[in-house]
């Protein structure tokens, strides 16, 4: 497995400059929303920037985002100033016991760890979205995802769970300010791992905008399964 993923100033801004210019979190949030109600109190379980866990305020009662990176969460609490309905918390969400209406687990962990997070809080639904495809999108295939849709599907059947499923295909493009950002992004997840240069390497995944903030954009489609859990164990 790999060390755990962490967030630093660039890292935030670059998923903060793809998170406000495109559909993303709004687009899945609605995808998410049939399955909630207005009553509802929802745990975004490794909230990271908390994107997700604000477009889900108007299909919900509360929403409770919960990360242990400091960073992730002290640009999360700046964003969130003010803001109705949101419980954000700087913590450990496995030691957490407080039953939900639903938890979400958006490409957080593994399904192992998401279910006993489910099982210890005796919450009411566990939504997990999962990658359907197995190498990582910016680095080319490695590392392996570990953590994928059927992986998922395979440990929820031989755990005897009842779930339900929709497989959708979202995009979330990353846009860059310059050529030098697209470089250093691709360095950033490659995490030392064939190194791209200036040239083909990276010029040929980009394409050119006429938008002066941002003159690149990496197209990007998250293929994904949205699992629906809510009963235990088939007896």
């Amino acid at each position: 497995m790999n060390k755990r993923f962490f967030w630093d100033d660039e890292r935030i801004r670059f998923f903060r400059d793809a998170a406000e210019h495109t559909g993303f979190h709004r687009t899945l949030a609605s995808l998410l929303a049939p399955e909630l109600q207005a009553s509802d109190r929802v745990l975004d379980a490794g909230c990271g920037l908390g994107y997700l866990s604000t477009a889900l305020l108007p299909y919900c009662k509360t929403v409770t985002a919960i990360d242990c990176d400091r960073a992730a969460i002290e640009a999360l609490t700046a964003r969130t100033q003010g803001v109705a309905g949101i419980d954000v918390r700087l913590a450990d969400v496995h030691a957490i016991r407080e039953p939900f209406d639903a938890i979400v687990c958006c490409y957080f962990g593994s399904t192992e760890e998401s279910v006993k997070l489910f099982e210890q809080t005796r919450s009411g639904k566990l939504i997990l979205i999962k990658r359907r495809q197995a190498g990582h999108r910016f680095s080319e295939g490695q590392p392996r995802h570990e953590r994928t849709a059927a992986d998922a599907e395979a440990y929820l059947q031989n755990r005897g769970y009842a779930f339900r499923t929709l497989d959708a295909s979202v995009p979330f493009d990353q846009p860059f300010r310059s050529f030098d950002d697209a470089v250093r992004f691709f360095e950033h997840y490659r995490g030392g791992i064939g190194q791209p240069t200036r040239g083909d390497d990276v010029q040929n995944k980009l394409v050119e905008t006429q938008d002066p903030e941002f003159p690149y954009r990496l197209p990007v489609t998250n293929e994904m399964r949205i699992f629906v859990i809510e009963s235990k164990k088939q007896p």
